[in-house]
């Protein structure tokens, strides 16, 4: 089972680059949630974060702010996708929404991607759902 945080059932559906090893394990929990492998939706770091190379002592040093950044963004993205930590689901049920309930992309890319460090990797593939 794939443990994903709340941000990551979103971004994960638009990011396509970034540093390694991270970028290798996207694409590998991509391609396992594709697949039809369920999702386990967790508070906190998950299995990405892990190989982030800005995770370090079990928190992102991203930014000095990073953590609790995250966590809001973490808390937006589940209220967003109406989902609470626990819940297991579908990459293909979550792709299903955020393509057919355009207000929350548009929301995530108002509040979030504007200001994200990975902007110009994911926008070539949330434009397709705006």
């Amino acid at each position: 089972m794939i443990k994903l945080r709340g941000h990551h059932l979103i971004c994960l559906h638009f990011f396509r680059n970034g540093p390694e090893p991270l970028r290798t394990k996207v694409l590998e929990v991509i391609q396992r949630a594709e697949q039809g492998e369920e999702i386990e939706v967790v508070e906190g770091p998950d299995e990405v974060c892990t190989s982030c190379p800005y995770f370090k002592n079990g928190v992102c040093t991203f930014t000095e702010n990073a953590e609790e950044e995250i966590r809001e963004m973490d808390k937006k993205a589940l209220e967003l996708l109406n989902l609470k930590p626990g819940t297991k689901v579908k990459w293909s049920d979550l792709k299903t929404k955020l393509q057919t309930d355009k207000n929350i992309v548009r929301t995530w890319v108002e509040e979030y991607c504007s200001t994200c460090d990975f902007k110009e990797t994911c926008e070539k593939e949330y434009s397709k759902y705006l």
